[in-house]
């Protein structure tokens, strides 16, 4: 994994020489960071609860690729950053769409309890959506070997 010099990254994103194995940790690895920050947890302090939740995502992030990863074939897969991307997004917006009535609870919560708001849309709105996409990629996979281009 390379975080400052990407030289031979480039030449092999360029000869379409990367495989997914070697993708995958930079994959994780953004999908961490991600998770962490969007979780609001620096503002006010970290309680048990913010802990608990900033652990269960972080698992179900790096558990979650690691399944993925499998079922698009490990090793032998292809594409899993295209497939990731193109099926996230129409997760995301059929989780947009099925959550709006969570979204409404969350707020009605959150002007009656301010304190606690926030904290129930990131429980449950952060794992269901990478449980998600985890479902949604499994059975992309069909052939084993890259497409020729």
């Amino acid at each position: 994994m390379y975080f400052v010099q990407y030289g031979p990254l480039k030449e092999k994103l360029s000869s379409r020489s990367l495989r997914d194995d070697e993708a995958l940790p930079y994959l994780i690895l953004e999908s961490v960071i991600w998770t962490i920050l969007s979780l609001d947890i620096l503002s006010d302090g970290l309680d048990a609860f913010d802990m608990a939740t900033v652990c269960l995502s972080v698992i179900i992030v790096i558990v979650g690729f690691y399944h993925v990863y499998e079922q698009n074939g490990g090793r032998e897969g292809y594409d899993l950053v295209q497939k990731y991307f193109i099926l996230g997004w129409i997760v995301g917006v059929r989780i947009f769409i099925a959550f709006i009535p969570v979204f409404i609870v969350c707020i009605v919560v959150a002007v009656n309890l301010p304190s606690a708001g926030g904290d129930l849309l990131g429980v449950f709105c952060s794992p269901y959506m990478k449980l998600r996409i985890i479902n949604a990629s499994e059975g992309t996979s069909g052939i084993r070997e890259a497409p020729q281009r």
